[in-house]
């Protein structure tokens, strides 16, 4: 919702003819502001304020506001904003109410009015959407509450709003002790815009684990033993994500191939006992005649893992055996008998020879077509086999 320029009428609506409030506005954590009532006194007979003598029972209170997502009142010109106003009905009726948020920089920009009904006794959040200001500078904030156009309550807040050129923030990350774990940022960025958040991930090497997060100024998780916290950007944040050594866990890691004679099966490195997430390279190599088929493996639990990869990278106490499985591999298929034709062949020059050929049904070859008839003295048939 756009502001709208109050009307500067001294007698209506300029806070300059409005008295001081006597109570302002008490600043709470995160921005939420705890109000102490404040009662108009006599003003101007044109405002619809009730004068001193015929004050009216309060009917409403204003508990608190704050700004959405924001950690301080720090905005961009020309910015949407919104702010949130719980509001509570004391009184013993359901009342017609309508509330505007103003900036006054040096003249009264308001939101319209909101208009909205408050059970007896009850409390209910009204938000207000403001377009600051596109001029650089600090504004006041009012609340003005009304009940049919009757203004019941003037809130002023303790603290001011500042419209500047966006704030870019840095966001520097410490471990202590240096090389025990990492963190991980998202988004992972040089510098953050005020209000954005980011997620902080603390990840602990082997021997370390994650003990809690420290750093300067405080800020919004700092002390908290989670792993994971998120941040939102209204400052130069220092952080540190501090672990503590453990004591190293170790544990053996057996190998096996089944069947024995089908390879073998190597660890790298060799060694009788591996550190708890400790990364171990299993490699299997099989014999002539077989092939690799698979690794299955065993976890603390009793659990099974298998993987046709080869190799695999099991860590150390996460599993306790691998076996690599190995398959006979098939003898090659014997090749299809040939039949032949087969002769017995006498030539003249006094020797004998056993002529063979296969049968072509297309060009029919016989005796002839492999030896010269001339030097033929004797032949026999011996058979197609």
């Amino acid at each position: 919702m756009r502001l709208n320029e109050r009307e500067s009428n001294p007698g209506t609506n300029d806070r300059a003819s409005r008295p001081r409030l006597r109570y302002r506005w008490h600043y709470l954590a995160g921005h939420r502001w705890q109000l102490s009532r404040a009662r108009p006194g006599t003003l101007d007979t044109n405002r619809k304020e009730p004068a001193k003598e015929k004050r009216m029972k309060t009917q409403v209170i204003l508990k608190n506001l704050q700004w959405l997502g924001r950690h301080n009142p720090a905005f961009t010109p020309g910015s949407v904003q919104t702010a949130v106003a719980e509001l509570l009905n004391p009184t013993s009726s359901i009342l017609p109410y309508s509330a505007r948020l103003c900036l006054n920089k040096p003249g009264m920009l308001c939101t319209g009015k909101v208009f909205f009904n408050i059970e007896a006794g009850k409390t209910k959040n009204i938000y207000f959407s403001t377009e600051v200001p596109t001029v650089e500078g600090t504004y006041p904030v009012y609340l003005d509450i009304f009940s049919n156009d009757q203004l019941l309550e003037a809130y002023r807040a303790a603290e001011d709003i500042i419209i500047g050129i966006a704030v870019e923030y840095t966001l520097e990350v410490t471990i202590e002790p240096p090389g025990a774990g990492y963190v991980t940022k998202s988004p992972s960025k040089a510098t953050y815009s005020a209000g954005e958040k980011v997620t902080l991930t603390a990840h602990p090497y082997s021997g370390y684990e994650f003990d809690h997060w420290g750093g300067w100024p405080p800020y919004p998780g700092v002390g908290s033993t989670s792993p994971t916290i998120q941040i939102t950007m209204d400052a130069d944040w220092w952080v540190v994500a501090a672990f503590r050594k453990v004591a190293l866990k170790q544990c053996p890691l057996s190998v096996s191939a089944s069947p024995s004679s089908g390879g073998s099966v190597r660890r790298s490195p060799s060694k009788a006992l591996y550190d708890d997430g400790e990364m171990i390279d299993v490699t299997a190599t099989a014999n002539s005649g077989w092939s690799f088929d698979k690794f299955t493996g065993i976890r603390p639990d009793g659990s099974t893992w298998e993987s046709t990869a080869n190799p695999v990278h099991p860590r150390g106490c996460r599993t306790t055996s691998v076996t690599a499985h190995f398959i006979k591999e098939a003898a090659p298929p014997l090749p299809e008998p040939v039949m032949k034709y087969h002769y017995r062949v006498t030539f003249t020059d006094g020797t004998t020879r056993i002529i063979s050929w296969v049968p072509d049904p297309v060009s029919k070859p016989n005796l002839w077509d492999f030896v010269d008839k001339d030097k033929v003295v004797s032949w026999t048939y011996l058979g197609l086999y």
